[in-house]
């Protein structure tokens, strides 16, 4: 900042800051101040209000009590009580409206009138011997003296308001107990004429109110909070008045009172009144308004007699003073700053105007201008300016002779560089370039402009833009080539922004990449090959699996077919043995295409593992129980061994851990002719880190060294002698080790001895889930294993009750499949084509007898399953479909899902897996793609 301003500054500060806060300071506490003595005044008029109406109920309850004292009232005659009460209401009717004598049973007389046929009672009809007699037991005056009185003491009370049973006028009755010989033998009442009360009411009104507003509101509450008074004219006590006009009569012929009571009031502000009020609390509540106003309310009770006065004034009525005085010190506080700024800023002007011109002449130095100044003032002004000269000339010396020097040392560095380099103008011109850059300049003349090798080539706009990047310290890359047919180079140009005097340059630096954008360009040749040909290989896996399998589901179905034939007609087992022959050599044929499709997705990287909370006793027990017949059908004897302390759980993938160890210990099996299997589960600890372990030894023929270096590497046997004797594609080793690493773990040979045998070992971190434990001995293991959570077998055998209808457009299959689901119950309807099945449904759907499954095969001619199936779908149809699939593809697989179909079962076609799916969906039992069916599993 320079030091005008901070002079300027500082001097402002010091008068504004304190000028400003003091009248902050006097605006806050005058505000309070005027906001407080207001809110006094108010409730100062309230008090004196609320005494002057005390001393008047007050008077008259001295009254009351004074007459209940009367011997005469002790005698409870009316006929003598009758006129001197007459006389004293002639001689009182200023102040009392009429007198009333009430005996212990609620009947009265009064000076209003009386039946004479009663007594003088008051009846509902006065001229009526026999009219029933009105009664007072519900009035609270009569039940305050003469019901609840039970010390028998002369109590006087003022009552809620009410309307008159004789005159139908509003009242209040101030009563007091008569008594005779220590018991209450009735009570005197006098009803205050209202027009008195509420003349005393609107004076009270008018002087609350003086100076407000006409929303302003003013209201005596009863004891119980019933409004009596009111500005509001339909919150008062009235009678109710039905549409004629006529007032409302009870069942006992008594007139309909309508209240209005502050403890029911919608605004909780007004209910919390009432509740202070009940308590004689005095106080001010804040109320806002529907139409979102602030009214003070200021509520005072009168006294102990329970009547209370209450007051609400809209805010902005209340605080206009001290609005007035706020504005008013607001608008000192707006003319007094800016006086006090243009006198700190003309004083600071007059200090500071040397020193400036000191320093925008210092300030001209740095961009290279030697102008003298002028020499004025006197003093140390003088002085200063004349030393300031003689400093420029010595300077303007000093920088040309650097100037010169540096320039020497600048052409020189720039000249050894390899790369090319260019300071450019913010127009584009070239002010130096190195010989490297003036080499690319010679191979393309029209290197005029920077522009004309950089990507903004014609557009005023983008070299704008990219002018605006440089100034503000980025850089901008770009690349171009230079030079004609083979001479062409390409060049890597990088291009930053420095301010000198003369403005904003450009620093351009480029760099032949001429060799490395040929290699760039042969590996994105070499990488659409590569793509190209896994394409290629993917597409003929893919069509190899569909040509080889469709075949195999007609050789095994029929194999199966043909041995449940024999079975049942007890044929020659030289013709069982045929059969098994063939679905034997089926089943490896189907192995063989497992295991290379397994290959294939494992180096495209399509196979991913999961990390699922696994019980480990469950998952050996239905490993041993997989392999177990396998071993025994060979003679062998199979075992499994657990070394504990073992985990219970463990956080793998299930099916990948099946697959391994039914490979290690399938091989196993394979190349021992006798003697035993061994499997050993134990759970080490490595460099701090858990594993678990499963070591395969068999007693087998064992291996040499040479067998030994080929053993993991795929489509590789021990020898040639061995694949003769005991085939295989030597593909199960290398698809192991490779799930294995998928997993964080390792497959290895452990030891082999040829003629002794071999052991294996399959090892992969442990992770354990959330309430694992570890298991203690081998008797814990096989209770888990065998125990509640094992797998329970049930019956595979399905049965059929059903249509279905089957598209396929192989006779083959059309003959297996028939023979399935027709053995199994169905009844069978077969389309050769898409095109067929969709008319044969949409026919069935109109006769009303629509099918319950639909079967389809997805390579059909005219129109395939997957079109099938989503054309279906888009006409609303939701029959069950299941897609019969070629394909063992993961991605083809869940091609049918998206498309619409229920689930799918792969060819080969596992009879019990096939029919257990139909039945599942017949029944109506859904869940899309939940039945994952893999050729091993099922097989």
């Amino acid at each position: 900042m320079k030091i005008r301003a901070k002079i300027t500054t500082s001097l402002i500060l010091a008068a504004v800051i304190p000028l400003v806060s003091a009248m902050v300071l006097a605006i806050r506490h005058s505000t309070n101040y005027s906001k407080s003595a207001t809110i006094s005044t108010v409730e100062s008029r309230l008090d004196a209000q609320a005494a002057t109406l005390h001393t008047f109920l007050h008077s008259r309850m001295s009254e009351i009590d004074a007459m209940a004292a009367s011997p005469l009232l002790a005698t409870m005659d009316w006929d003598q009580i009758g006129p001197w009460l007459r006389d004293r209401r002639e001689t009182t009717s200023d102040v009392w409206e009429k007198f009333i004598l009430g005996d212990p049973e609620g009947n009265f007389y009064n000076t209003a009138g009386g039946n004479p046929g009663a007594g003088g009672l008051r009846t509902f009809n006065d001229r009526d011997p026999d009219a029933k007699p009105k009664s007072i037991a519900k009035r609270d005056y009569w039940q305050a003296t003469v019901l609840n009185n039970q010390s028998a003491q002369r109590r006087v009370t003022i009552s809620e308001p009410m309307i008159s049973y004789t005159t139908g006028a509003k009242q209040i009755v101030i009563a007091a107990s008569i008594l005779r010989n220590g018991e209450v033998v009735g009570m005197i009442g006098g009803a205050l004429p209202w027009a008195l009360f509420e003349s005393q009411l609107s004076d009270t009104s008018e002087l609350l109110r003086e100076g407000m507003p006409e929303e302003s509101l003013f209201a005596l509450i009863a004891p119980s909070g019933v409004y009596w008074h009111h500005t509001n004219l339909e919150n008062v006590v009235q009678v109710k008045r039905d549409s004629s006009g006529q007032i409302v009569k009870d069942v006992d012929n008594e007139s309909v009172v309508l209240y209005t009571n502050i403890l029911d009031e919608e605004d909780p502000v007004l209910r919390g009144v009432g509740e202070s009020l009940q308590n004689s609390e005095t106080g001010v509540a804040l109320l806002v308004t529907h139409s979102n106003e602030n009214h003070f309310v200021f509520f005072r009770p009168i006294g102990e007699l329970g009547y209370s006065l209450l007051l609400e004034i809209p805010e902005y009525a209340l605080m206009k003073g001290v609005d007035t005085l706020r504005a008013e010190l607001f608008l000192v506080l707006i003319i007094a700053a800016p006086m006090a700024t243009l006198v700190a800023i003309f004083f600071a002007r007059r200090l500071t105007t040397p020193f400036s011109k000191l320093a925008e002449a210092a300030t001209g130095v740095t961009r290279g201008e030697y102008g003298m100044m002028t020499v004025s003032g006197e003093g140390e002004i003088k002085e200063v300016t004349l030393a300031f000269n003689r400093l420029l000339v010595w300077l303007k010396e000093s920088n040309r002779a650097r100037d010169e020097a540096e320039q020497l040392r600048f052409d020189a560095v720039v000249n050894q560089l390899t790369d090319a380099l260019a300071i450019v103008s913010t127009d584009g011109q070239l002010i130096h370039t190195n010989q490297p850059f003036d080499k690319i300049m010679e191979q393309n003349s029209a290197l005029g402009h920077i522009w004309e090798i950089a990507p903004w080539t014609g557009s005023e706009c983008e070299w704008a833009d990219r002018l605006g990047l440089l100034a503000k310290g980025e850089s901008v890359s770009f690349e171009c080539s230079v030079g004609y047919g083979y001479n062409r180079q390409s060049f890597e140009f990088s291009a930053c922004g420095i301010v000198q005097q003369e403005g904003l340059m450009i620093v351009v630096i480029g760099h032949d990449v001429s060799e490395r954008t040929e290699h760039a360009k042969l590996l994105a040749d070499a990488m659409q090959q590569a793509e190209s040909a896994n394409q290629t290989k993917s597409e003929f896996l893919a069509n190899m699996s569909h040509e080889i399998r469709t075949p195999l589901t007609s050789i095994l179905g029929f194999a199966d077919v043909l041995n449940d034939t024999y079975r049942e007609s007890g044929s020659a087992p030289v013709q069982e043995q045929a059969v098994n022959t063939i679905q034997q050599a089926g089943e490896h044929l189907l192995t063989l295409i497992n295991d290379i499709l397994d290959l294939s997705k494992i180096e495209a990287g399509k196979v991913e593992v999961e990390h699922i909370d696994t019980l480990l006793p469950k998952a050996l027990w239905e490993i041993e129980e997989l392999i177990q017949a396998r071993a025994i059908e060979k003679g062998l004897k199979f075992s499994v061994q657990v070394d504990c302390p073992v985990p219970n759980r463990s956080l793998l993938d299930p099916t990948r851990l099946r697959q391994i160890l039914v490979n290690l210990i399938g091989n196993a099996i394979k190349f021992t002719e006798s003697g035993e299997i061994q499997v050993r589960l134990s759970s080490p600890e490595q460099n701090g880190t858990k594993k678990l372990r499963f070591e395969i030894e068999d007693s087998g023929s064992g291996m040499t060294e040479d067998q030994v270096s080929n053993l993991f590497l795929p489509f590789s046997q021990a020898d040639g002698s061995i694949t003769r004797k005991f085939g295989g594609t030597g593909l199960g080793l290398t698809i192991s080790r490779r799930l294995a690493c998928l997993m964080g773990g390792e497959v290895w040979l452990s030891s082999t001895t040829p003629g002794v045998g071999s052991t294996f070992v399959l090892e992969i971190p442990l992770s354990l889930p959330e309430g694992a434990v570890v298991i203690e001995s081998v008797e814990d293991w096989k209770r888990v294993s065998r125990g509640d959570d094992k797998t329970k077998r049930t019956d595979a055998t399905q049965v059929l009750n059903g249509r279905i209808l089957l598209a396929e457009d192989g006779k083959d299959n059309q003959r297996l499949l028939s023979i399935y689901l027709c053995k199994a119950g169905a009844t069978l309807d077969i389309a050769d084509n898409g095109i067929i099945a969709l008319e044969m449904i949409e026919a069935s759907e109109k006769l009303g007898t629509p099918y319950d499954l639909l079967l389809t095969d997805l390579q059909m001619p005219e129109m395939d399953g997957i079109t099938l199936t989503k054309t279906i779908r888009a006409k609303g149809n939701d029959i069950p479909i299941v897609a019969l699939t070629a394909h063992a593809m993961a991605e083809d697989r869940q091609r049918c899902l998206d498309a619409g179909c229920d689930d799918y079962a792969s060819k080969p076609v596992n009879r019990s897996v096939l029919i257990d799916i139909c039945a599942r969906l017949i029944r109506g039992e859904k869940g899309a793609g939940t039945s994952i069916h893999d050729d091993r599993n099922a097989a």
